[in-house]
């Protein structure tokens, strides 16, 4: 993957700039050797070699993209990692901030490391526009449901779609939040509604 100086040279070269081939070619070369390091780092954390993967991440640190910040958050997740996954938080741009793979990753790794940072999942799925999934609004309920987070539980909850009721797990997280909210209401009106889609499932399967 290049880095923004590589990207801007390539045009310059492109425009008729006078640059040597040969350095073309190193550009070429780096961006293969990028390739090449996630690839590494990717195996490696497949593999379940994750502080080996974090060691590589610290040595190639002054050249890291978005994709090996996004494996290192990964790693720290399954190491249950706080210190280095904050760190690695407080080093990111604001560009990579916005990057929606870093996005998620950052939401899994604080709600997947410990249940006791529900505060760090809230703030960021307010300061960020996420790509949001089941998983992800699952682990915010929980939050919300932990901190007492009425406004933003309850607002989130009416955004979402009727479908969100073919999820489960995500079902039973609304219905959680809802009790610790003291809704029991609202918690029985979607336990219903998803005791029902439930057997129009099973109606279905049958036919």
């Amino acid at each position: 993957m290049f880095n923004s100086i590589s990207r801007y040279s390539i045009r310059y070269i492109w425009k008729g700039g006078a640059i040597k081939s040969q350095y073309l070619s190193v550009l070429l070369s780096l961006s293969r050797s990028s390739i090449e390091l996630n690839k590494k780092l990717k195996n490696m954390i497949d593999s379940q070699q994750y502080i080996q993967a974090l060691n590589l991440f610290d040595h190639q640190q002054s050249i890291s993209t978005n994709v090996r910040y996004t494996l290192a958050l990964k790693a720290c997740s399954q190491l249950n990692d706080y210190e280095r996954s904050i760190l690695i938080h407080k080093q990111l741009s604001l560009k990579s901030l916005k990057d929606p793979f870093i996005q998620t990753s950052l939401i899994h790794c604080y709600s997947y490391i410990s249940n006791n940072m529900p505060e760090k999942v809230l703030e960021l799925f307010e300061k960020n526009s996420i790509d949001i999934d089941e998983v992800i609004i699952t682990m915010l309920f929980n939050a919300c449901a932990k901190l007492c987070a009425i406004q933003i539980g309850n607002d989130t909850l009416k955004k979402l779609p009727f479908s969100f009721l073919n999820h489960q797990k995500l079902v039973n997280s609304a219905i959680d939040m809802l009790m610790k909210f003291g809704d029991v209401n609202q918690a029985q009106v979607i336990f219903r509604k998803f005791k029902i889609k439930l057997l129009l499932l099973m109606e279905l399967s049958y036919e």
